[in-house]
């Protein structure tokens, strides 16, 4: 059996992976998945912490020609879903397969998590 390069997975499963990580830590937890955010649109982010208001999205499609997201239409529908998401209150992070297969995700995770959690204990 070779050995894994990388710690993680570069899909959403490796960033789940981390969030189970962060929680072991002592972080808070209850990432819910596929969360409808919106009171209208039904839009809705790959993880979510409802109680911190803090959302993530893999982007796992970067690479693909012509992918739902690399379309100017995709892209002016992802401006449109973050920016109603950041004026109801969401800290929206984004990750690609990079960011998640190297573990980097899960430094800017906790750091959304701790800027959340010192302004509620103030």
């Amino acid at each position: 059996m070779a050995k894994q390069r990388w710690p993680f997975e570069a899909s959403a499963k490796g960033l789940s992976v981390q969030l189970d990580l962060l929680e072991r830590k002592g972080l808070p937890g209850g990432w819910l998945t596929e969360y409808k955010f919106h009171p209208v649109r039904r839009w809705r982010f790959d993880f979510a912490n409802e109680l911190l208001k803090i959302a993530l999205e893999y982007q796992g499609g970067l690479f693909i020609p012509h992918g739902g997201h690399q379309t100017v239409k995709g892209m002016r529908g992802g401006f449109e879903k973050l920016n109603e998401a950041q004026l109801l209150g969401w800290i929206v992070l984004q990750f690609g397969p990079d960011e998640t297969r190297e573990g980097t995700a899960m430094n800017v995770i906790e750091r959304a998590i701790l800027s959340r959690t010192v302004v509620e204990s103030a």
